[in-house]
């Protein structure tokens, strides 16, 4: 088993959702209790788009609708092509208005707010709620189709993920490395 690097070791981060309307105040929050392993925070309180759902659909808001029942989405009818294309030419940056605390976190990580900092959190939608978007059963739309849309956005969940924390850990890094 591999241990953690000893400045990690007993260090504390969070979860990722606040229940804060400001950025500022869910950044100031995280300062005190989390300095070696700061987390981006996202604000579901403030925005339907700053909750994990939504701010990795937010490129495709206009292309899916809530379920009719139950928990999630369903792509809108006939717009299956449109959501696959969407997440397949997205590199994953995540709009301002469907992630206030993100663009707060990054700011605050260039202005030195968490000076202590070893390593970063970030988290996006797993394949559980990943799995609450569903195509319509519309018998046009092939299996396969339908199998590259869940697929797509599986991925694009990755990409956003890795997109937006580089943002932040390649200035990390070279903090660190005593570069900056």
């Amino acid at each position: 088993m591999r241990r953690l690097p000893l400045g990690l070791a007993g260090t504390t981060t969070g979860i990722g959702s606040l229940p804060f309307n400001s950025s500022k105040s869910a950044i100031q929050s995280i300062a005190e209790p989390s300095p070696e392993v700061p987390f981006w925070p996202q604000l579901p309180r403030l925005s339907g788009k700053e909750g994990i759902i939504g701010q990795s659909l937010g490129l495709v808001a206009d292309l899916i609708e809530p379920r009719r029942s139950g928990y999630g989405y369903q792509v809108k009818e006939g717009r299956i092509d449109a959501v696959i294309d969407a997440f397949h030419q997205s590199n994953g940056h995540l709009p301002p208005e469907n992630a206030s605390g993100f663009g707060a976190f990054e700011e605050a990580m260039r202005s030195q707010i968490f000076p202590s900092a070893l390593a970063v959190k970030g988290q996006i939608q797993g394949p559980i709620n990943a799995g609450s978007v569903s195509v319509p059963q519309d018998p046009t739309v092939s299996v396969r189709r339908r199998t590259v849309c869940c697929h797509r956005l599986s991925y694009f969940s990755d990409r956003v993920l890795a997109f937006n924390l580089a943002r932040i850990t390649g200035k990390l890094i070279k903090k660190l490395a005593g570069v900056e």
